[in-house]
């Protein structure tokens, strides 16, 4: 088995996982007129359903970045 690959595929997905973390909270600094985390906490499916979108669309891009 070739560690290298294995060691490689890891390194992408932590790193993929800090970038996501950065825009996620890039995204909150900028649109700071909701709070999220309260509306989410609040019951606000809605808002859920928004961050879920922000999410995923954040995601696609960081994997067509790294990919």
């Amino acid at each position: 088995m070739d560690y290298d690959i294995l060691l490689l595929n890891v390194i992408y997905a932590f790193l993929g996982l800090v970038v996501l973390i950065i825009a996620y909270k890039i995204f909150d600094w900028v649109e700071h007129k909701i709070n999220f985390a309260e509306q989410i906490n609040h019951g606000n499916i809605a808002a859920a359903i928004f961050l879920s979108a922000i999410v995923i669309a954040l995601s696609i891009i960081i994997a067509g970045a790294l990919g």
